[in-house]
């Protein structure tokens, strides 16, 4: 939708909730880097991935908020659109590839069939493609009924993604420690809670709620929704994994 003038306090709102963001990867990339030895080699790679989500996550949204601050420039209180394109498209981008680096993190440290896991990740990966891909496509689109159309069809393999995720996150408790297993447990919650502001954001233009309340309210949404599912997730998997890794006999230098 189409920028508006937004007052002081929205402006902040958002600059501040993008600045929270990119603390909170870099802080979490911090933790995953000085805590990697805790972690024994069988389960280590999956501390590496999620330290590059973080990075991939981070370098994201510093360019989201340039390209925020490059949209609106301070005049008599307020601010004001400056006719360049603020492009939250970077989070698609970062979408694209950080979801099938989650999927991986989590098949690394909560499975146990490595084979059953290389082939669950094929079929994620290709669902969160087609979700990603199918969702910027009605985003990018001006026609409301187009954008409804691509919004049902990114819905599918959304669908599809999180109710597999669901059952692949249960099927494997059994195989993690007593001690992790409740946080296990609560990665599906986690899911379902932050994965389900996307859809929920995606749709305000098409609900009429193109205020500038509205809006600032979607990309406060994203950014909470993006910290819990990527940085909050990833520290969950983690810890599983240096509990595995205890259990396992593993004893960090």
């Amino acid at each position: 939708m189409g920028l508006s003038e937004l007052t002081l306090g929205q402006y902040q709102t958002v600059y501040n909730a993008l600045s929270f963001v990119i603390a909170s990867f870099l802080g979490a990339l911090t933790y995953f880097i000085l805590t990697r030895n805790e972690v024994s080699p069988k389960y280590r790679s999956a501390a590496t991935i999620a330290s590059v989500i973080m990075v991939i996550a981070g370098y994201h949204y510093f360019r989201i908020m340039n390209s925020w601050t490059e949209a609106f420039k301070p005049e008599n209180n307020l601010y004001h659109p400056t006719g360049l394109y603020f492009n939250s498209s970077y989070r698609y981008i970062d979408w694209l590839l950080t979801v099938p680096l989650l999927a991986a993190e989590l098949a690394i440290v909560t499975c146990s069939d490595r084979a059953r896991s290389v082939s669950s990740l094929a079929k994620y990966t290709i669902a969160a493609g087609l979700m990603i891909v199918l969702g910027l496509v009605g985003e990018l689109s001006t026609d409301s009924t187009q954008r409804t159309i691509w919004a049902v069809l990114s819905t599918i393999p959304f669908i599809y993604l999180l109710v597999s995720l669901w059952i692949e996150i249960g099927k494997n408790l059994p195989n993690i420690p007593e001690s992790a297993r409740r946080s296990a447990s609560n990665l599906r919650y986690l899911l379902v809670a932050t994965w389900g502001v996307y859809p929920i954001v995606y749709m305000f233009p098409d609900l009429k709620l193109t205020s500038a309340n509205w809006f600032v309210a979607g990309q406060v949404g994203f950014c909470t929704a993006d910290v819990f599912a990527k940085a909050l997730f990833s520290l969950i998997i983690h810890w599983i994994a240096v509990a595995r890794s205890r259990a396992e006999g593993f004893k960090a230098a």
